[in-house]
């Protein structure tokens, strides 16, 4: 393998992608055209680049829809974290909306998206283009050194992660709250893996129910692909703290390519069981093609028939 990158260079890679990205959306947006996601998503992948490593494996037309990517977090412990990243980008207009259900205004688009991710083992999360801080305005990050001409922790959100269960819970199927919800509870991708960002799960619902490793992870501070796979996690089980459904005590058995061998079944009113559909993407090991990446060797069409590209960040 390539020397592994630190957590510090990652996020710096990071910054200058969502520094790049910025700058084409400010041209597009001056010029009073659109900014797309298929575009924004190879700017991201290749200003960070070399940090970042991929392989595409079809060049679909430019349009409105994202294309799915299968990413790869792998740490020098040699433990990895994989999610399928679906493109969706922010429409600001006499109402915000995400396309989550485009183009037939069904679920079709995201149960094939579900449907995917599940065979590839790993968990669905959208990658949100939500335009600069002036797109968004008036809307803010709402801390108290926010700053209307120039703002970091709005500026960050530009590129972002949602984990795909999340997008339709705060009010269902094109609803006009998805997109607020959506910004709300969204990750900016540049500290997915700051070292200084570290996630807390320590009022989860069904803590009293895990011990060992899965409990270390849920209350110790992590770093490396458990660090990725926390912050996700952190997201979707402050939700369902918020949920008043009675958690369930039953357990369900993972498989052997997982780090975690149980998880609670508890499915709240997310509609599946959070912690397995997460942390599902956390392995043992990367999987084989994985190493095909980055070796700049062939990804088996089981793969690469699935996704449009696979990426691999070096932890």
């Amino acid at each position: 393998m390539d020397e592994i990158e630190s957590g510090e260079d990652v996020v710096a890679a990071f910054r200058a992608a969502r520094l790049a990205a910025e700058e084409h959306m400010i041209a597009m947006d001056d010029a009073g055209s659109t900014w797309h996601e298929t575009t924004i998503t190879g700017i991201v992948l290749q200003h960070a680049h070399p940090t970042v490593k991929f392989v595409d494996f079809s060049q679909r037309q430019e349009g409105t829809t994202g294309a799915d990517w299968l990413w790869w977090w792998v740490d020098e412990s040699g433990e990895a974290f994989g999610m399928l990243v679906q493109a969706k980008r922010l429409k600001v207009g006499s109402r915000w909306t995400i396309d989550f259900s485009y183009p037939d205004g069904t679920s079709a688009q995201r149960d094939k998206l579900f449907a995917s991710a599940r065979e590839l083992g790993v968990p669905p999360v959208y990658g949100l283009y939500l335009g600069t801080q002036a797109y968004r305005a008036p809307v803010t990050c709402g801390r108290a050194d926010h700053d209307d001409s120039d703002c970091l922790a709005c500026r960050m959100a530009t590129v972002s992660l949602l984990p795909a269960i999340l997008a339709t819970v705060g009010g269902g199927m094109n609803s006009d709250n998805d997109a607020i919800w959506a910004v709300e509870h969204a990750i900016p991708f540049e500290t997915l893996v700051d070292p200084a960002e570290q996630p807390d799960c320590a009022y989860d619902r069904n803590l009293a129910l895990v011990d060992g490793e899965l409990r270390d992870l849920l209350l110790a501070n992590q770093h490396g692909a458990r660090h990725v796979a926390k912050a996700l996690f952190e997201r979707v089980s402050s939700v369902r703290a918020m949920q008043f459904s009675a958690a369930s005590e039953l357990m369900i058995e993972g498989d052997s390519e997982q780090l975690f061998d149980r998880y609670p079944s508890d499915r709240g009113h997310l509609g599946v069981a959070y912690f397995e559909h997460i942390l599902r993407g956390l392995r043992t090991a990367a999987p084989a093609y994985v190493l095909d990446v980055l070796a700049d060797q062939s990804v088996p069409p089981s793969v690469a028939d699935l996704v449009e590209g696979v990426v691999v960040v070096q932890l």
